[in-house]
């Protein structure tokens, strides 16, 4: 795969056609600029997952780029990256994932799952490199709370405000099915529930922590395949 770093003025001379046409591309196609003075909205909390700007790696049709400054926007799925000193925002439509390169996490636009019919909003985080069914993944999402109904009289919080969330789910290939908790995912593996009891045994698994089901399921997957 063809990986280029994106994050300064780069010499036309020195790129190769693919670093070019790629360059071209992200400023001509994938990136738009961010615009300098947003609208106030009335609302408090932060709309990102992280706060502050990490080394990225974003992966498009063409190949992939690397930035030394990114965050992921929670609520329109998209990434925000700083580009010759602009700050550019990439829509979830023009890109397949990203890595956050030094917390070795990924994540997929929310826009390409579905639960209930309805599209996931926000960002999923996957815990493999290559996904193999059945496998977990963690929906990062932005809530809105309303302010309290006393709040103008007692003083209390009058604002609206972002909170962030996530949820749980395993997909199977065809769906996907929540997990919030043991007995959850004891259900998905009615079929095999004496393994299921006998590897989770074995295992300290957090169930709201989207690696730690990830590697028990792994584990299930394994002894299942050995059985």
């Amino acid at each position: 795969m063809l990986v280029i770093t994106l994050s300064g003025p780069i010499s036309l001379l020195a790129q190769s056609y693919d670093q070019l046409k790629m360059q071209l591309q992200f400023e001509n196609y994938y990136g738009t600029r961010l615009k300098s003075n947003p609208k106030n909205d009335n609302f408090s909390g932060s709309e990102y997952l992280f706060e502050e700007w990490v080394p990225i790696e974003i992966t498009f049709d063409q190949g992939s780029a690397q930035f030394d400054q990114g965050k992921l926007n929670l609520l329109n799925s998209g990434v925000e990256v700083v580009y010759k000193g602009k700050e550019m925002f990439i829509s979830p439509t023009n890109f397949h994932s990203v890595k956050l390169i030094n917390h070795n996490r990924k994540f997929v636009p929310g826009n390409k799952y579905f639960y209930n019919d309805l599209v996931l909003v926000g960002m999923v985080e996957v815990f493999e490199e290559q996904l193999t069914v059945p496998y977990v993944l963690q929906q990062h999402f932005i809530y809105v709370k309303e302010p309290s109904s006393n709040g103008y009289v007692n003083g209390g919080n009058s604002e609206r405000r972002r909170v962030k969330s996530s949820a749980l789910f395993i997909h199977d290939g065809t769906k996907l099915t929540p997990i919030k908790g043991k007995k959850s995912l004891e259900k998905f593996y009615k079929s095999n529930k004496a393994t299921f009891e006998e590897v989770s045994r074995k295992m300290d698994t957090n169930y709201k922590e989207g690696s730690s089901v990830q590697a028990l399921v792994n584990a299930i997957e394994l002894a299942l395949k050995g059985a």
